[in-house]
């Protein structure tokens, strides 16, 4: 499989700028690129700029470059305060510049044997609510949820977890936690971001767990770029 650039939360920081030159590899960004944390020194307004920047960069290589979402993404998609760090001053900024390029954005992202979510797929959530039907099938609507995102078939996919405070027994593809992961439910690897660990770089992979069972799930931290060479993930070096 040909090398892949992982860009996990972005959180309105400049890190992923490195990767901007880059012409020969496939690029993934896994999502939630506002809700900066203040003690980091990024502003809002910075994330306004580097989504835009992103935006313009898949733009001019759409088809190198993925763009998922992310819950807090979501946010201001449809201007509800779900996540932390929600900037009421600037949500209908950020929800028009989401809005017109709606269609730049996915779910979820496949190549090869990889899944790429923004917060991955739990073996419990997709117990649940036949992952298969919800999620593999959700591209010929994907549009519609932008305005009707409360249709049943698409509900769930928005779960909150316990673990994140939610209502619901595991959270699904923007909510997920590392906590709800005892089992790789799917016959793909799966890359997600949505947690950021106590080391910048470094990521988790579950399948190490005592009694794993399945393909190897791995959670990359949010602060820095990654890259699946030689069919592993290690930190890219530029």
């Amino acid at each position: 499989m040909d090398e892949i650039i992982i860009i996990p939360d972005v959180h309105c920081r400049d890190f992923f700028k490195k990767i901007l030159q880059i012409k020969d590899k496939k690029i993934v960004f896994l999502g939630d690129y506002l809700d900066p944390y203040s003690p980091e020194g990024f502003s809002f307004e910075n994330g306004l700029a580097n989504l835009e920047e992103i935006i313009d960069f898949k733009k001019n290589n759409p088809e190198k470059v993925t763009l998922l979402l992310g819950n807090h993404d979501w946010n201001y998609i449809w201007q509800f305060n779900w996540a932390s760090r929600y900037n009421p001053k600037y949500s209908a900024d950020a929800h028009e510049l989401f809005k017109t390029n709606f269609n730049l954005f996915e779910p979820y992202k496949i190549i090869g044997n990889i899944i790429f979510t923004h917060a991955g797929i739990s073996s419990g959530w997709a117990h649940i609510w036949n992952m298969t039907d919800i999620i593999l099938n959700i591209n010929n609507d994907w549009n519609k949820i932008l305005l009707d995102p409360f249709k049943e078939q698409y509900l769930s996919i928005f779960d909150i977890g316990h673990a994140r405070g939610g209502f619901s027994l595991y959270g699904g593809i923007f909510w997920n936690d590392i906590n709800e992961i005892s089992a790789n439910p799917l016959d793909y690897i799966q890359i997600a971001g949505h947690n950021q660990l106590y080391k910048t770089g470094s990521f988790l992979d579950m399948s190490k767990m005592p009694y794993w069972n399945g393909k190897p799930f791995y959670c990359c931290d949010s602060r820095e770029v990654f890259i699946w060479k030689n069919n592993k993930l290690q930190v890219y070096e530029n």
